[in-house]
């Protein structure tokens, strides 16, 4: 998967030497389509499903957007095909030929070869090889075709010192951080905090810790984020950094604070070792962690993990109605510790539709179950009122996709293909009425990948993309940035994206699920969206709940 921008530019690129070499674009697109591997049948059947969605007649791809179909279809694969490396490498031959002898040579492994580009184009692209990665440059392409782009480089720990000043908490948090105080300095040590989503419960429980820890000379420390999402640990990492900056300059005219931290990435396979050389069971820092990393260590009885859980001083767990028995387990483990370790639980959805679980997380966390509104862990719509009157939270606006929909628009009335042009619709409609940042959870991801190709394709002025949980980390990374940033006005997903997402600034969220009002999926996808002006989002959100099935 490679960003919209690589792509465009690959486009460009592709089309020139097309044009250049006067060959019709449509006859180049049936040659390929002919050949018998895996990335010709999926043009072939990718055509067959946009072209009924976008109206083309017999499927035919017209031929002005036939580069950027073939782009849209097979991405970072493109130059896999034979066809396109032979019409590229014939325009280098023609317009760069000191460039094309290059990698005529490289590629042929003999010197002088001067290889026809007919028979260049068919040895094997290898990603990943430094060779793909010369292919790309010479040819001008981004260095993102050269390799799936899956290396996450980011390093496993760093120091974090302190340097900015953030703005005091709000009334509503700081009643959250005295309450968490209170529970810290109490014998049993648990507390579930009840925050909707949008209200800031990330950085209200971190520096309700770090404070607490500070203030009380327990430092150095373990403090312990627990998230099952990466998304949700890589913001729980980013707010540390931060926060615990504040924190040392908030308190260091009343106590004697430390001069540094040890923050630790400690998800998505990454390891992590002592900072000392000498070997010490204590754990000391902010490791942020998953709850997946955490099953896998335990289970391979590693060392460091039983170290890590065994030191910990404080544990956050973020979403803490999602893995209940595991995060009953490591209950048990953290009540045998020396170090009575507390607890916090974060939620903004507590009642769940099966009142055996409401139960077992109210006795988890010994019915201490905190608010940041008083009596709104008893009536959470009351609570939510409250917030978005003050403009913590964003107005929602609930609209009817049926009435949003032109029937006279559709070219079938049933089965899929209506129902993704329903969806495309109902997109359409949420930019004429001014939208500029629409988060979309689709049924499924070959959805999120449809969709996502016809708006482009549709319209050149539309800028979507779509994530499923095979996109690389980088590619999402920047995805995810690019929508903040306003880039991307239309960002697809399918499961991904219903926790651990921060994007202030989206003004619609399209939810294309069979779900009920109050299932707490539902609940968090509409959060995405509610983010309100006083910390930097938007006065409301459209939200739109289809949940036709096909």
């Amino acid at each position: 998967m490679v960003l919209g921008q690589d792509l465009a530019e690959a486009s460009s690129i592709l089309d020139g030497a097309l044009d250049r070499l006067s060959v019709d674009k449509e006859r180049w697109l049936l040659e390929i389509i002919v050949e018998n591997n895996e990335w010709s049948v999926s043009i072939r059947e990718r055509r067959d499903i946009i072209g009924k969605l976008l109206g083309w007649p017999r499927r035919k791809v017209p031929k002005e957007i036939v580069v950027r179909y073939i782009l849209e279809t097979l991405g970072v694969d493109f130059l896999r095909l034979v066809k396109v490396r032979e019409t590229l490498l014939k325009d280098l031959s023609m317009e760069a030929p000191d460039k094309y002898a290059k990698l005529s040579d490289l590629i042929s492994g003999e010197e002088n070869s001067s290889v026809d580009p007919s028979v260049l184009s068919q040895f094997d692209f290898r990603m990943g090889t430094r060779l793909s990665l010369l292919y790309c440059e010479l040819l001008g392409l981004s260095s993102s075709f050269s390799s799936r782009g899956t290396s996450d480089n980011r390093k496993s720990m760093e120091m974090i010192h302190a340097v900015k000043k953030l703005p005091p908490l709000m009334d509503f948090q700081s009643r959250i951080q005295t309450l968490s105080e209170e529970t810290f300095n109490s014998n049993d040590g648990r507390c579930m905090v009840v925050m909707p989503t949008g209200s800031g419960k990330t950085r209200t429980s971190i520096e309700s810790a770090l404070k607490w820890l500070i203030s009380n000379s327990e430092w150095p420390s373990t403090l312990i984020w627990i998230a099952d999402r990466e998304e949700l640990c890589e913001q729980a990492y980013q707010s540390f950094r931060t926060i615990f900056v504040n924190t040392c300059q908030e308190l260091e005219a009343e106590f004697e604070i430390p001069e540094h931290a040890e923050i630790w990435r400690y998800w998505g396979g990454i390891d992590k070792r002592n900072s000392t050389k000498s070997y010490d069971s204590k754990q000391p820092g902010i490791i942020v962690t998953s709850i997946q990393q955490l099953q896998s260590r335990i289970s391979s009885n590693d060392l460091i993990v039983e170290d890590i859980l065994s030191s910990a001083d404080v544990v956050i767990v973020d979403e803490v109605h999602r893995n209940l028995d595991f995060i009953e387990e490591l209950d048990s483990k953290f009540r045998t510790n020396i170090c009575n370790t507390r607890m916090i639980g974060l939620t903004a959805t507590p009642m769940r539709r099966d009142r055996n679980e409401t139960a077992r997380l109210l006795q988890l966390f010994e019915q201490n179950v905190l608010s940041p509104i008083e009596g709104g862990e008893e009536d959470i719509e009351s609570m939510t009122l409250e917030l978005t009157n003050r403009g913590i939270l964003a107005k929602r606006k609930n609209l009817d996709p049926y009435e949003l929909i032109d029937y006279n628009l559709l070219s079938s009335q049933y089965g899929e293909q209506s129902y993704l042009e329903k969806i495309i619709l109902l997109i359409l409609t949420s930019k004429e009425m001014g939208c500029k940042s629409i988060l979309v959870f689709t049924k499924t991801v070959e959805h999120a990948r449809i969709i996502s190709s016809c708006l482009r394709l549709q319209n050149e002025q539309i800028e979507a993309q779509y994530l499923d949980a095979n996109t690389p980390t980088e590619i999402r990374k920047n995805i995810i940035q690019e929508f903040k940033n306003g880039t991307i006005e239309v960002l697809l997903n399918y499961g991904i994206l219903t926790t651990g997402f921060d994007a202030p600034n989206t003004d619609s969220v399209i939810i294309c699920r069979t779900l009920e009002s109050d299932d707490s999926l539902f609940k968090q996808m509409v959060g995405r969206g509610l983010r309100g002006t006083e910390f930097g989002g938007t006065d409301d959100c459209v939200i739109i709940h289809f949940e036709e099935d096909y």
